[in-house]
């Protein structure tokens, strides 16, 4: 029998979080990382969101809630391409009242449109807590897949 699908997150590649406070995460439990890297350039979609925090265990919790949504977005074509697997990472923004304000697609190495789509469409639903502070918490969240 074949082995299930592998599904990760954010422990391999981590996970950034853009506030406009722009404190480190060693100095806080909260975090507030840039999440462009060098020489990439912001996504105007997100050029005015930021200055809210939540803490690093509070997303990711919000996160594991929804995997089971974001698993089937990816076996669903696992069916049709056993091969398949890599990394997409969402750019989301969470809004005041702990809802998805925003939610595109960062970065993928699957190369596989129906995935992408859904992974970004599932992470688009999930509800936060509500962030701490005067605006919304942006964050980058990689999801690892491979077939076992």
């Amino acid at each position: 029998a074949r082995p299930p699908p592998r599904l990760s997150t954010g422990a391999k590649g981590g996970f950034a979080i853009r506030a406009v406070t722009g404190e480190s995460l060693r100095e806080k439990r909260t975090v507030s990382l840039p999440t462009g890297g060098e020489g990439q350039a912001e996504d105007p979609a997100f050029a005015d969101e930021g200055g809210g925090e939540l803490d690093r265990q509070d997303i990711g919790r919000a996160i594991k809630m929804g995997m089971s949504g974001v698993r089937r977005c990816y076996e669903h074509q696992l069916q049709r391409n056993p091969g398949l697997e890599g990394k997409v990472t969402v750019r989301f923004a969470i809004d005041l009242d702990g809802s998805v304000k925003l939610a595109r697609l960062k970065e993928s190495s699957i190369h596989n449109k129906p995935v992408e789509d859904c992974v970004v469409a599932e992470v688009a639903s999930l509800r936060f807590p509500k962030p701490r502070g005067s605006g919304t918490v942006v964050v980058a969240y990689p999801f690892h897949f491979s077939p076992g």
